[in-house]
């Protein structure tokens, strides 16, 4: 799974919710990535982990608004994402 792909999960939510003009196989596409992004997220292992990726990537908060939250550096968070995509590869 790649951060670029991880980013498109709310996109992909919003054209899959408004589906006017699109073709069945379109649909099908986007349900499926919607899919296999949110069962990634579920596979990770981390608590932490997958807590980051669920509010940044499905949910849209941001790095600045989980760090406040989480009462840690941006940078940190930012690179405990890169780190555990790398981790995968």
């Amino acid at each position: 799974m790649t951060k670029e792909r991880l980013k498109k999960y709310r996109k992909y939510k919003r054209q899959l919710d408004n589906p006017y003009g699109l073709s069945s196989d379109t649909k099908k596409q986007l349900a499926l990535e919607i899919k296999e992004i949110e069962e990634y997220i579920k596979s990770i292992d981390d608590l932490e982990t997958k807590s980051i990726f669920e509010k940044h990537f499905i949910f849209g908060i941001s790095y600045t608004k989980l760090s406040l939250q989480l009462k840690c550096d941006e940078k940190t968070l930012r690179r405990q994402v890169e780190r555990y995509l790398e981790s995968r590869r």
